[in-house]
């Protein structure tokens, strides 16, 4: 295994307010090389696993974001324009090796948002309007394939707040969104329209009990209902509980994208349920926090993007019934004092998603996160993480896997004296300190161990 990843970023942002007016124009550039050539180290048949070598490729990105903000008597004018490009060449997904510049993706989207925030006594009034043109450009040479998709998508929004007395308010959502998309490997333009209203209660009780009864009205589902009750038991420890329906229309994507799209793919519908607690306490001055959660979810129809047993290629397909269950549970300690803030983090998950009491493809079992931070004020900061992600499955049938990966990130922070109204500082990172070789998708290398110099200079 050897090769080398390279990676630049640059953020530029300035922030300004005159009067009633604010602005925070920014603009940022990327670009990452990645020439890596490694083993395969994904687990099963042998004879699946033939190809051995791949390589990663590079990343282009450039955005521009304006943000306008106008405040007035009762209320405030939001405005904003976002503009991104992005050029990258993509490792192959299929098994053959590669060849150079053979698989590519290029975007450029426009983007544009307003909306208006009104105050009348006890009504806020939010609509907002919204516009977006997105150009997208893949290719793949190994498949001979070409596509250029054109998207225009417009949505209108109304939020509106009413507070009926000071322990009971009431929400209303109204959501319209047209899309339009047209290809060279479209037959004819493809037009879709998506729209929902969402009406809620909250009720404050007692001081200490906070109930939300809400409701989605979609166009051929008129029940769509969930609550969540909160309970402030002391000052230290709050329990919440909650049950829900969701629904989830599949994408343009999911139903056009080409290569891999399927027209035949039906709506989602699940049901949730997550009981949460957090309780706050201090041992001989250090400030612990801990926070349990238990889910559940039954699913009918699931979407899933699943690979090609032939080609490799991911399509999306319906799974008619799935299930999931699980915990997060997270202890956070920390030490304040007038010179430095000490802390340590630790978060793990674990997760059941199964499928005819098969587990589904990359949900890992088991996730730990290990956060450790130190920060003398105003001079430095060291923080120290670990993830460990456990096995995944790549196929439904559970006979291949990909092994469980641990890495180790390491970031030191440096904030020089002020010079005149600016505050500059430095920031060494190191991610993957110890080097590990790894994958999240078969096929798809991740980088190896990466520096990073960031130099920030705020006003």
């Amino acid at each position: 295994e050897y090769g080398s990843y390279k990676t630049m970023r640059t953020l530029l942002k300035w922030e300004n307010k005159w009067k009633k007016h604010r602005t925070a124009p920014s603009f940022s550039f990327s670009r990452s090389n990645n020439d890596y050539h490694f083993i395969n180290n994904a687990f099963g048949d042998p004879n699946e696993w033939f190809l051995d070598r791949r390589i990663n490729a590079d990343y282009v990105h450039a955005d521009f974001h304006f943000p306008y903000i106008f405040s007035f008597k009762k209320g405030e004018f939001l405005s904003s324009i976002w503009w991104k490009k992005t050029h990258m060449g993509l490792p192959s997904s299929i098994k053959t090796p590669q060849i150079p510049e053979n698989e590519r993706w290029s975007d450029h989207t426009l983007r544009y948002t307003t909306q208006v925030n009104i105050l009348l006594d006890r009504l806020l009034i939010k609509p907002a309007i919204f516009f977006e043109r997105m150009n997208i450009f893949y290719t793949h040479k190994q498949l001979n394939l070409q596509s250029n998709t054109e998207t225009f998508r417009y949505a209108f929004r109304l939020d509106a707040n009413f507070s009926w007395k000071s322990n009971i308010k009431t929400h209303f959502t109204f959501y319209d969104e047209y899309v339009q998309a047209s290809s060279n490997n479209y037959l004819d333009k493809v037009k879709d329209n998506y729209a929902f209203l969402k009406s809620s209660i909250m009720f404050h009780l007692y001081r200490k009990w906070n109930v939300e009864i809400w409701n989605h009205f979609f166009l051929h589902y008129w029940l769509v209902p969930g609550f969540k009750v909160l309970f402030y038991a002391s000052d230290n420890l709050h329990l919440l509980a909650g049950v829900a329906k969701n629904i989830h229309r599949p994408t343009l994507n999911d139903r056009y994208w080409y290569p891999g799209g399927n027209l035949d793919l039906k709506e989602e519908e699940f049901w949730t349920a997550d009981v949460h607690g957090t309780y706050s306490f201090t041992i001989y001055q250090i400030q612990m926090k801990y926070q349990s959660s238990w889910f559940y979810y039954l699913a009918k129809n699931w979407i899933m993007w699943l690979p090609d047993t032939l080609s490799s290629l991911w399509k999306p397909q319906n799974i008619l019934r799935v299930h999931g269950k699980g915990t997060d549970q997270s202890i956070e300690a920390a030490l304040h004092s007038s010179d430095y803030i000490l802390r340590m983090f630790v978060l793990t998950t674990l997760q059941w998603v199964k499928n005819k009491q098969k587990e589904l493809i990359y949900n890992p079992r088991t996730k730990l996160t290990l956060i450790g931070e130190l920060t003398i004020k105003k001079f430095f900061s060291i923080s120290w993480s670990t993830i460990y992600v456990g096995k995944r499955f790549t196929n439904l049938d559970n006979t291949r896997y990909m092994p469980y990966y641990i890495l180790h990130d390491l970031k030191f922070s440096l904030y020089l004296q002020k010079i005149k109204a600016y505050l500059p500082s430095i920031h060494l990172m190191c991610n993957n300190v110890l080097n590990t070789n790894y994958q999240s998708i078969a096929w798809f290398p991740m980088p190896r161990r990466l520096f990073l110099i960031q130099l920030t200079w705020f006003k």
